[in-house]
């Protein structure tokens, strides 16, 4: 059975021959060309044959293309700090030094940056394409299309002043939340017209570590829910990624439609899958800290406690909780991906 084959089962919650097995690797990939991750992320060739590379070593079924969760913030005007050895980070928010009605005024003006001209998309878009020519028929591509509609909000206003600004209900959040929609939307759609075979968000700032269930739902679940159907509508594949435990939002976020929910290992997994068995795929959710600080058994455990825990549901992918630092040992993902294939058989 070809890897693609595998997670398309997964997603209608059909039976393959194992449980297929994704990694959350772009920092593991950039380590690899040893080259300044910032040069990696500055170039599609070399994103795309990175993880190529890295497929090659580990023959996985599902290849994520990213470069951090700050590409659509720098298309929107954010000034960005490229790191040697992590990923890119915002160090300037375009909002930061505005007042509410400021930004109201701002976003007015403001246009939807083109993925087909915006350089940092465009990379991003032409990586896509490079590996599909090279590895569209047999592996399950996602084109990964950044931050969802709330964390990119915060990346643009400043994270603290946007949770702030969240807690007195300030005139322009919705405002914020519309165009950021619209600029998610722009560059899913571009991932998914480039050949993607899924795409999706990540909404790092939605969960329960960071905002409370009521404000995911009236701003965050909104937007998300908005977004994932117009996308669905147009036939694609789209996942939504929560970092940190969401249990307390798992049947909002699994209400989102998205095909694919991704969590992390705070997040009580058997209860994940009771509440998302015939709904939505669940993707996780072994810990990153496991293979970063972790031993080769310690991986092994908990992969397969992460497997015996959804045993008896097809709508599972296997794979990190999130993404894995570039220094994680190459043993420790080998062991990773050998287990996942030993134990995950149906």
């Amino acid at each position: 059975m070809k890897p693609k084959e595998r997670v398309l089962n997964a997603l209608n919650f059909e039976k393959s021959d194992r449980i297929p097995i994704d990694l959350h690797n772009f920092l593991v990939c950039a380590k690899l060309t040893g080259k300044p991750f910032g040069e990696v992320f500055h170039s599609s060739s070399l994103i795309a044959q990175s993880q190529l590379d890295a497929h090659k070593i580990f023959d996985h079924d599902m290849l994520l293309i990213e470069a951090g969760v700050a590409t659509l913030a720098e298309s929107c005007g954010a000034e960005l700090e490229y790191p040697a050895d992590t990923s890119p980070w915002v160090k300037t928010h375009p909002f930061a030094e505005l007042n509410h009605r400021e930004i109201k005024a701002a976003l007015r003006n403001m246009e939807v940056p083109d993925p087909a001209a915006s350089l940092p998309l465009k990379i991003m878009v032409e990586a896509v394409k490079i590996i599909l020519d090279e590895k569209g028929d047999e592996l399950f591509i996602m084109g990964r299309a950044d931050q969802g509609p709330f964390s990119l909000a915060g990346e643009l206003r400043g994270i603290n002043e946007f949770l702030l600004d969240l807690a007195v209900g300030a005139e322009y959040i919705e405002d914020l939340l519309r165009f950021t929609s619209e600029v998610y939307f722009s560059y899913a759609d571009a991932m998914m017209r480039a050949g993607s075979h899924g795409t999706s968000m990540g909404e790092s700032l939605a969960g329960p570590d960071v905002i409370s269930p009521e404000l995911y739902k009236k701003y965050a679940m909104k937007y998300e829910k908005e977004v994932i159907s117009k996308l669905k509508a147009k036939g694609y594949i789209i996942s939504n990624h929560i970092c940190g435990n969401v249990d307390a939002i798992l049947d909002d976020l699994i209400g989102t439609g998205a095909n694919i929910i991704e969590i992390d290992g705070k997040t009580n997994l058997k209860s994940a899958c009771q509440k998302a068995k015939g709904k939505t795929c669940i993707m996780g959710s072994v810990n990153p800290n496991v293979f970063a600080h972790g031993t080769v058994q310690d991986v092994r455990d908990k992969t397969i406690e992460t497997i015996e825990a959804m045993k008896g549901n097809y709508g599972f992918i296997l794979g990190p909780g999130c993404a894995l630092g570039g220094d994680v040992a190459l043993e420790n993902i080998k062991a990773f991906v050998e287990t996942g294939k030993e134990s995950g058989k149906y």
